[in-house]
């Protein structure tokens, strides 16, 4: 049975998603099984940690998925693996501030956030490895680790990772600091500061790999590079058992989309913010909500509104999700042979979900730093992208009309660059 471990840091910024990746691509290398998770809503790290691994990355979410949710996917995507690297989010204890439990769960502790790292950890109960950047102290690390070593009782601290030390004395201070004041949690290892490793960011998170230079190469280096800096031996050793799955409420069943039909979802690099443990062609999911849509009547079919490609004639649903059509609203605005079918469908009734970017194409314009396009004219809005500032960030919960087909209330996650001006809608 697979064991797992979360990948944590007292902050954003620490190195967690680049050392994660290398782990994963050390351990691949060294023939462990490794599964790869990311904490919260992200689209983009997940991508990164599917390259290290071969394997698509899902997300763990502990307050906008349900209890029975997370067991899951955890149970069904680890099926065939030695081990499991969970990478969180933020820092540690960060989440939606306290109080608010999450679906179907007790209270949290007011030690921790909401859909916190922390949060997962204890509900998963799995041992946190806590990723330092110990750039700029020495012995401070000590004090640092074991405030968040005795910050949270059921939170367990099994080991530490230091990152970007500056040479083998500031390693040699790092680790005599934290052996002498806290020598239960070991340091599994020091990674120097690699220049070639910082991965640039844009307006939502980082750079997709795909807009990077050679990502695979970048995974053959760093396997070879990471088992001389951190003792994946012992890493593996400090994993804890994984959970068992969680029997679903018969109430709480719910696919995200109408029962039955055929489904259109846009895919493309202008539409690429999709979930994996729903939309997978392949057998995990968890629950598998592409799998009770495939069950019907046959797989999730993807189309390009790059390419310009029409939505099949018989979809019963389409799915715009999000991405970056701000970058391509050029060519968005020129696909005529895409913007007519999704035009066609909408006036003969077929139901259109736009997400984040998706939303941005259904309505009557798009504008990027000034410049206008003209988009598929379905909603009365005209959205507005301006240098990549975010305007919004953070989780959201909706009150929607009760006979609403996703239900009654719903959460979510709100990230957007871009802000919605309403017109006034047509007679």
């Amino acid at each position: 049975m697979a064991r797992g471990l979360i990948l944590a840091a007292p902050s954003s910024g620490s190195g967690k998603t680049s050392l994660t990746f290398g782990l994963l691509a050390a351990l691949r290398a060294a023939g462990v099984a490794v599964q790869a998770f990311k904490t919260g809503p992200d689209y983009i790290d997940p991508v990164f940690h599917g390259i290290a691994t071969d394997r698509l990355c899902p997300n763990l979410d502990p307050w906008a998925m349900r209890p029975e949710t997370l067991h899951g996917i955890i149970d069904q995507w680890s099926a065939d693996a030695d081990l499991c690297l969970i990478e969180g989010v933020m820092g540690l204890f960060d989440g939606v501030g306290t109080g608010a439990g999450a679906p179907g769960s007790n209270q949290v502790s007011s030690r921790r956030g909401n859909g916190s790292t922390a949060a997962l950890a204890q509900q998963l109960d799995l041992p946190v490895v806590l990723i330092v950047d110990a750039k700029g102290q020495s012995q401070s690390v000590a004090a640092l680790v074991q405030g968040f070593a005795g910050f949270d009782p059921e939170i367990r601290i099994a080991g530490v990772i230091l990152n970007r030390v500056g040479s083998d004395r500031h390693s040699t201070l790092l680790s005599q600091a934290l052996s002498t004041h806290i020598p239960e949690i070991p340091v599994l290892g020091a990674v120097p500061r690699l220049s070639w490793l910082e991965w640039p960011a844009r307006h939502l998170g980082l750079t997709l790999p795909r807009d990077l230079p050679d990502m695979a190469a970048q995974a053959e280096r760093l396997a070879q590079l990471v088992p001389s800096f951190i003792d994946l031996s012992t890493l593996q050793h400090v994993a804890g058992p994984l959970p068992g799955s969680i029997k679903a409420a018969k109430s709480s069943a719910q696919t995200g989309f109408p029962a039955g039909g055929r489904v259109a979802v846009a895919r493309d690099d202008a539409f690429s913010f999709v979930y994996p443990h729903w939309s997978s062609t392949g057998d995990k999911g968890a629950p598998a909500i592409s799998q009770q849509l495939r069950d019907d009547k046959g797989p999730i079919r993807t189309f390009s509104p790059l390419a310009n490609e029409a939505i099949p004639d018989d979809t019963d649903f389409i799915f715009l999700p999000g991405g970056y059509p701000e970058l391509h609203a050029t060519q968005l605005a020129a696909a005529d042979v895409f913007l007519a079918s999704l035009r066609a469908h909408h006036a003969r009734g077929t139901p259109i979900y736009g997400e984040c970017g998706g939303y941005m194409v259904l309505g009557q314009a798009m504008t990027v730093n000034g410049v206008r396009h003209a988009m598929a004219g379905l909603l009365p809005v005209v959205t507005h992208y301006q240098n990549g500032a975010i305007r919004r960030l953070g989780y959201r919960s909706i009150a929607a009309p009760e006979d609403f087909w996703l239900g009654a209330r719903l959460r979510g996650h709100e990230f957007h660059a871009s802000t919605a001006e309403e017109l006034e809608p047509a007679n």
